[in-house]
């Protein structure tokens, strides 16, 4: 089977005050999966998978040199000797100033990963399932090309004689880690007789092992030889995100043979504490409600329709 593990597109103002996370990106990972299932006892069944991750990414946006540690390091050692406040815990003074302010863009990122799932249901009786499943997750490294706008004269000019000179436009090639969760799903089903079933589902997964987004970026012309800038940069975004919660409820019902009912209602909690805005988390405490109808024309072919919405508190 073939499912979107994770989807995200979104453009935002160019010129908005969130250029310094994010203005444009497209992510997609699409999730192929090879299983197999099998009844080991009457009241027992088994499965597992074997999950192939491909994905897919772009972005844009400006990146904030002032709050990189490589910058503040190299202006403060010789031979430029200036002390500084530049760093990943620069005061807001000198963060986003405009020379320091440069367009990053990357195109055409790709990776490929691999996970697996195992998962088994219990019958107990002929109205209750119980079902539990453990997806692993994978670290997914994204590689495409990227271009990195320096023109500007403190970078290109002012500081030739000291040994900082950058092209106005860097080109190589970027590295993004891009974690996906282990995910540790319950369920139970009340099945009381064959026109109604209710069913309830609780996911916990686990985005607090995610510390930090790494972006390693490789070009000849981010090489400073004088000053001991090799051609491989590494920027750490450090996250607080936190395990999440999903849990969902939704109650079947088949008035004919043919014919199949559903409506669903949820809960997820969000991966980003209530206190913080994350612009690579885009979401909050957030509901989920559906309905479903199939219309069953034989044995062995079935046609489905699901509505779902949702909403952030």
């Amino acid at each position: 089977s073939a499912v979107p593990a994770y989807a995200a597109a979104l453009k935002l103002p160019d010129e908005g005050p969130q250029r310094w996370q994010l203005q444009e990106t497209f992510v997609l990972i699409e999730q192929v999966s090879f299983g197999a299932a099998f009844r080991w006892r009457p009241w027992l069944q088994i499965g597992a998978s074997v999950d192939l991750l491909i994905g897919s990414m772009s972005l844009r946006q400006v990146l904030d040199f002032a709050a990189i540690d490589m910058l503040g390091a190299t202006l403060a050692k010789p031979p430029i000797n200036q002390a500084n406040d530049f760093g990943e815990q620069a005061q807001s003074g000198v963060r986003e100033l405009d020379v320091l302010s440069r367009p990053f863009t990357l195109h055409g990122g790709t990776a490929l990963g691999a996970a697996f799932k195992v998962g088994a249901v219990l019958q107990p009786s002929s109205a209750w399932r119980l079902a539990v499943a453990w997806q692993q997750g994978a670290d997914l490294i994204f590689v495409g090309d990227f271009y990195l706008d320096m023109d500007h004269d403190f970078f290109t000019t002012d500081l030739t004689s000291e040994g900082l000179s950058f092209p106005r436009q860097v080109r190589g090639t970027a590295f993004v880690a891009f974690p996906t969760p282990s995910v540790l799903r319950v369920g139970v089903a009340w099945l009381p007789n064959p026109r109604w079933s209710w069913h309830t589902q609780a996911s916990w997964l686990r985005y607090s092992v995610v510390k930090s987004l790494d972006v390693t970026v490789k070009a000849p012309g981010l090489a400073q030889p004088k000053l001991g800038l090799g051609q491989v940069t590494k920027i750490g975004i450090d996250r607080s995100w936190r395990d999440t919660l999903e849990v969902e409820t939704w109650l079947e019902t088949a008035p004919t043979e043919s014919w199949r009912f559903a409506a669903r209602l949820g809960y997820h909690s969000p991966v980003s504490p209530d206190r913080t805005m994350d612009m690579l988390a885009l979401d909050g405490h957030r509901l989920v409600a559906g309905l479903s109808g199939q219309l069953r024309l034989n044995k062995r072919l079935a046609v489905s329709v699901q509505a779902t919405a949702q909403t952030l508190l």
